[in-house]
């Protein structure tokens, strides 16, 4: 939560629709899920030609439990 209060401006300036509670909630459930999901959060409402676009990642841990590296996935939801 310390980068998310660090760039706070950053991220109110360049995405305005997501405020500070809601990062921090979509923080929160990445936390307790162990990936994160994006249901078109940047383009709500307005879906393109082919379907509202959306986002998966999540880290790939090694055995002492630490993030080795991360894999996401970008597409239309009706794709995901």
């Amino acid at each position: 939560m310390r980068a998310l209060k660090a760039n706070a401006r950053l991220v109110a300036e360049r995405y305005p629709a997501l405020g500070q509670v809601l990062i921090g909630g979509l923080v929160g459930q990445t936390r307790r899920t162990g990936y994160g999901f994006n249901r078109g959060l940047l383009f709500p409402g307005k879906p393109l030609p082919y379907g509202f676009p959306g986002g998966l990642g999540v880290a790939v841990r090694n055995g002492q439990g630490r993030p080795d590296f991360c894999l996401s996935l970008a597409a239309i939801e009706s794709r995901m």
